[in-house]
Formats: structure tokens, sequence, C-alpha cells
């Protein structure tokens, strides 16, 4: 499987994942009556900080490398940022 087939995989797998999370939030949220900017802001700190501490990624070293990677893509490459990490940095 190409590198850009893998990542697409994963992307729409979590990314659907990740999307029902936060509308059920958004939900609860709305349902007792909270600001739009605080919601915002809490969402904004369990996916940065709270859900990456959680997981297992900062426990596993290359886990880590690679988050580390993405999380500065934007600094590597203008465009085709996750494809250009792929074929110029990722090591078998």
């Amino acid at each position: 499987m190409e590198h850009q087939e893998r990542y697409n995989y994963f992307y729409s797998k979590y990314y659907t994942k990740a999307e029902l999370l936060i509308k059920q939030f958004l939900i609860n949220r709305k349902s007792q009556d909270k600001v739009f900017t605080m919601v915002f802001n809490e969402v904004f700190q369990y996916l940065t900080i709270d859900y990456v501490q959680k997981s297992s990624v900062h426990k596993n070293q290359h886990l880590k490398t690679l988050y580390t990677l993405f999380e500065k893509r934007h600094s590597f490459y203008a465009n085709n940022q996750e494809q250009n990490i792929f074929q110029n940095e990722i090591k078998n």
C-alpha cells in the first residue's frame, strides 16, 4: 500500500471518530447553555493536549517522533505536507 493510501485510510477512519466525539461534546455543552468560545477552548484543549497525553503516542519514541514531525509539517513544506513527509522524511 502506498504511503498516501495508508494516510488516507487512517485519516478517514480517525477523522470520522473524532468528528462524532466532537459533535456529541458540542451537543452536550449546548444543552448546558455554555457559550461557544468556552466550549471551543475546551475542545481545543482536549484535542491538542489531553488526548495526546492520554494516548500512547509519547510512550513510544517512534510514535513521538512521528507526532512531532506531523505537528511541524507546515514549517517543513509549503504544499502537500503529508505526502512530502512520507516521501522525504519517514524511513522504513
